[in-house]
């Protein structure tokens, strides 16, 4: 019998090892959980176009893992943001076009790491509306949320001028080598740039953020798509195991010296 109870211990450490890789790859991709949405662990390879990915629940993913953001012609600062990552809870238009004041624009500065996540809703078909609410979990803070297209004539408050931002993190991502995995020849058309209704420019939105924590509810109408970009503080590898490994290591630890126990018990026998 003790052959046979060794043989079933290193069998379970085996199983435990491959969960602690399977563990530390989840920890990369950097999504801790997501429902209402179906998270994929890379960009579609061809496109987000409209009619491209076309499913009843919306998807989600990354886009650049550990990058740093980057000073382009156009804006030499940094990343423009539609929000700040900081809580709350608002439809992101009131009146049609107009800006809610909840939501506080910000510009991310040039250098700062981050990984960027893209939302993305293109329901089956062209019904006359399609309804989700979604809420993802990440392992670092939400440090801005890109809403709308520059396409779109929006105002904040209303009769000022306001430029939607998603266009600008097409061009912030490519510059990081985004989209992950995508080749180079088809990223200068990957994204829906000139196409006013890939936002959630709509009243029948809600927004809510909380720490590491995005929810959203809404719809899209016929053949017009919602996109949200998500940027999060990086994902740092540190020699530190996240909780989850930890505890795995501490239960391979146990095992091998409950393995040890029985081997030494097996030569006194």
């Amino acid at each position: 019998m003790q052959p046979a109870r060794n043989i079933a211990l290193t069998a379970l450490l085996v199983v435990l090892l491959a969960a602690l890789q399977s563990q530390s790859a989840h920890a990369a991709f950097g999504i801790t959980s997501a429902s209402g949405a179906v998270e994929l662990p890379g960009p579609p390879l061809l496109n987000v176009l409209p009619g491209s990915n076309e499913a009843p629940l919306p998807i989600v993913f990354p886009e650049v893992i550990n990058g740093v953001l980057a000073a382009t012609q156009a804006h030499p600062l940094g990343l423009d943001v539609d929000h700040d990552g900081s809580a709350v809870v608002a439809a992101p238009t009131i009146s049609g076009n107009v800006v809610n004041p909840a939501l506080i624009s910000t510009t991310i500065p040039v250098g700062t790491g981050f990984n960027s996540y893209l939302f993305h809703f293109d329901p089956v078909g062209s019904p006359f509306f399609s309804i989700y609410v979604a809420t993802i979990s990440f392992d670092n803070p939400i440090i801005g949320v890109q809403l709308f297209s520059d396409g779109f004539l929006l105002n904040k408050p209303s009769g000022t001028g306001y430029t939607g931002t998603l266009e600008q993190g097409d061009s912030q991502i490519i510059a990081n080598g985004g989209p992950i995995g995508v080749p180079a020849v088809l990223k200068p058309t990957y994204y829906p740039a000139g196409v006013a209704f890939r936002g959630v420019e709509e009243d029948a939105f809600v927004l809510a953020i909380a720490g590491n924590t995005i929810q959203v509810g809404g719809s899209s109408s016929g053949p017009e798509i919602d996109q949200i970009r998500i940027i999060t503080a990086p994902t740092i590898q540190t020699g530190v195991p996240e909780p989850a490994t930890a505890t795995t290591w501490a239960i391979i630890a146990l095992i091998g010296c409950c393995t040890a126990f029985v081997w030494q018990k097996q030569k006194k026998c």
